[in-house]
């Protein structure tokens, strides 16, 4: 795509969110070549020494045989380590011993790059995927590896798939890991995607249970040290705002002060399940305590319309204190004026937040499922419905709400990306930040 020009138009945002939502599959949008969408996904951040890099890698390739034992879309593509290139499958040069390629990769004190995928493309957004990295000196940067798996197939072997992951947990024991929708801008994305990005910012209007996980851009600089803080952009300064699944880790637990019982009785509700696994003791867990694998109910979109997702904010209010505020959402710089609306700084640090009571995070732009009872919402042009601050996400945020008596007619304002269709909403008192 051109960088000066608009990736979706205002137009096409309702119909990919109304598809989104409906539909057990993946919904994309691009030029057909690479095309992006929200699938689910699974990753996991591992820290461990450089003596363990070997067994690390070891780890993770039984877990890549196993994972290609669930796909139900053979893969297309492979990438091979020694030449850092992506290959099909069946091409000669794509027979790989993966294990030996790690070996002499890390005996050379070189870092093991895998990965595969079931799209022609490596940047487009897949059903089926796994990519990582394993850190020959993981000092700065954890090891990681994340897979992309079918929606509908999930949907029918629920119970085969939570089985894979805690295997996946017992074996890799990760620091962080997160499960939930995301944009999938392909394996090994290292130079970032903005068509992804920008994909991100849209549905972020329109979806609480969206995550962002850039792998590559969010593992620098680990577990925190006496000579090394952790960079405040990065994973190693607290985790991220949970959307479905997610560890606690016994070093985010300490961070955070409580127990596993404590835990267990902030999260007391019967669509919340934990799961403990044991970690060994180390310098980070000297007491040799549980991680604290999460559930937050059911895999779910949870569009902005239905109101913020109660076991959401629940788990936000928990993991509050040790939450990563200031994580970088982007791979790619922005600019003034790129015409498409990407996540900054600013409105990286209010998405993180989004789930706090007094949160000025902007509500949805279009009206894509029904409204719940309390929630209110109209167009330009119509009667207020309700009395009180009105709020458009085009225009600002709640902040610069203005007042509205009931039966007044709303006004149609014009902004510069999304043309002058906007949606006002009603805005409760407690979401007014002064």
């Amino acid at each position: 795509m051109s960088t000066a020009s608009i990736f979706i138009p205002p137009d096409e945002i309702s119909e990919l969110v109304k598809d989104t939502t409906s539909n057990d599959f993946l919904s994309l949008f691009g030029n057909g070549d690479e095309d992006y969408g929200l699938c689910p996904f699974i990753s996991f951040y591992i820290y461990h020494d450089m003596d363990s890099s070997l067994e690390v890698a070891n780890n993770i390739l039984d877990i890549y045989a196993e994972f290609s034992e669930l796909v139900d879309e053979p893969f297309a593509k492979i990438f091979k380590n020694k030449t850092e290139t992506w290959l099909k499958v069946g091409d000669k040069r794509s027979s790989i011993d993966m294990r030996k390629d790690a070996l002499d990769s890390l005996s050379s004190e070189d870092d093991f790059l895998f990965g595969a995928t079931d799209c022609d493309s490596t940047s487009a957004t897949p059903l089926w995927a796994i990519h990582g990295i394993v850190e020959y000196d993981p000092y700065t940067e954890y090891s990681a590896v994340k897979m992309v798996f079918r929606h509908r197939w999930y949907n029918q072997n629920k119970e085969r798939w939570h089985q894979f992951v805690n295997s996946c947990i017992e074996r890799l024991q990760p620091e962080h890991c997160y499960s939930g929708f995301e944009v999938s801008s392909g394996p090994l994305g290292i130079m970032g995607n903005y068509e992804a990005e920008t994909l991100e910012r849209v549905l972020a209007d329109y979806f609480y249970g969206m995550d962002i996980d850039h792998q590559l851009f969010m593992y620098y600089h680990t577990h925190e040290e006496p000579d090394r803080p952790a960079m405040p952009s990065s994973l190693g300064a607290g985790i991220r705002t949970p959307t479905w699944c997610f560890m606690l880790s016994p070093y985010w637990l300490n961070k955070l002060g409580k127990t596993e019982n404590q835990v267990r009785a902030e999260l007391d509700h019967p669509d919340i399940t934990i799961t403990a696994f044991p970690y060994p003791k180390s310098n980070h867990n000297p007491e040799g305590i549980n991680g604290l694998w999460i559930q937050l109910g059911e895999l779910d979109l949870h569009p902005v319309g239905k109101g913020k997702p109660e076991l959401l904010v629940k788990a936000n209010e928990l993991i509050k204190p040790i939450r990563c505020d200031e994580l970088s959402l982007t791979s790619l710089d922005t600019w003034a004026d790129d015409p498409n609306p990407r996540f900054d700084v600013l409105s990286g640090v209010k998405w993180m937040r989004r789930f706090d009571k007094h949160s000025d995070w902007l509500y949805q732009r279009v009206k894509t499922s029904p409204v719940p009872e309390g929630i209110f919402v109209a167009k330009p042009g119509e009667d207020v419905p309700k009395g009180g601050l009105w709020f458009s996400p085009a225009l600002g945020n709640p902040s610069s709400a203005r007042y509205f008596e009931q039966g007044q007619q709303l006004p149609v304002e014009k902004t510069s990306v999304y043309g002058d269709e906007v949606i006002w909403y009603w805005v409760d008192d407690d979401d007014i930040v002064e």
